[in-house]
């Protein structure tokens, strides 16, 4: 009889054990996608504010930037992100890359002069963009 109390004392404590094991992996792994995840975003936010000075500076729309996939990549990052940031923080981040998305498409037109609203939209483009960056730095 004790014998059997010990076994399933035994069960329970390995069940018990295994579970806070994964538990502690899988958090773990989660960490590592949101900081990897993070450093990949900050490069990228880079690469749009570089593309925007560019443009601001110029006037024009600059040539080179018309095979980015930020909004792409977008889809692929989020998920290892949102769980590991405040909402605030999160949606921030979104509405910047939602700014990349319409940059990347103005980018893919190629080098033209900018239009009417082309300067203030870059300037909104920058200003999301810096204050998403901020986000990624604390």
């Amino acid at each position: 009889m004790t014998a059997a109390i010990f076994g399933l004392v035994g069960v329970i404590v390995g069940g018990f054990l295994t579970g806070l094991v994964d538990f502690v992996l899988d958090l773990r792994r989660e960490c590592n996608a949101a900081r990897a995840a993070s450093k990949l975003v900050r490069s990228q936010l880079k690469d749009a504010r570089t593309a925007v000075v560019v443009a601001l500076e110029t006037r024009e729309w600059p040539l080179g930037w018309n095979d980015k996939a930020w909004a792409q990549s977008w889809l692929v990052y989020w998920s290892a992100l949102a769980g590991r940031m405040a909402d605030d923080a999160f949606l921030q981040l979104a509405e910047a890359y939602n700014y990349m998305e319409l940059l990347q498409r103005g980018l893919a037109d190629g080098s033209r002069p900018l239009a009417d609203n082309d300067e203030k939209f870059l300037k909104d483009v920058r200003k999301s963009i810096d204050a998403a960056e901020l986000l990624l730095t604390r």
